[in-house]
């Protein structure tokens, strides 16, 4: 399996650790995820398929494999921002919060690394947004 980014660094044993508490979920076509205000008592890993990000009904955004989705609501304690419906067949390894700081309690070093690597991949996703952003607001001021 490709290397996820907020996996690379760590240590044989913290990855191993950190695939101990991950389950794997498998979901058809057209499903939700999570919605949009839902808890955020879990983030997953994309191992297979796509999925779609929606908010009020349009689509944000395309996610592939191999990505994070929900990790932002695990640190903020916040609801989720954001709707994801399954686009074809996926499977995901879900990483409940509770089970994923217990971990980062007995392995401080691991918390480190693991925030750090997010806080890179949700500044990556950030940016795209933000390139898409600009792009709709252009279209739209040519409609002007």
């Amino acid at each position: 399996m490709e290397t996820l980014p907020i996996l690379g660094d760590l240590t044989d044993e913290q990855f191993d650790s950190i695939l101990s508490i991950c389950s794997k979920n498998e979901y058809p076509a057209g499903e939700v995820i999570f919605n949009e205000g839902d808890g955020s008592n879990d983030m997953y890993i994309l191992t297979e398929g796509a999925v779609k990000v929606m908010l009020w009904g349009v689509e944000l955004n395309r996610i592939f494999p191999i990505n994070t989705i929900g990790e932002m609501g695990i640190f903020t304690d916040e609801v989720r921002s954001a709707t994801v419906i399954t686009l074809t067949k996926c499977t995901l390894l879900k990483m409940s919060k509770v089970e994923l700081f217990n971990l980062f309690n007995y392995d401080h070093d691991l918390y480190i690394q693991f925030q750090k690597s997010i806080m890179q991949d949700m500044s990556k996703k950030m940016r795209s947004n933000n390139e898409v952003v600009a792009k709709l607001k252009s279209e739209l001021n040519k409609k002007r």
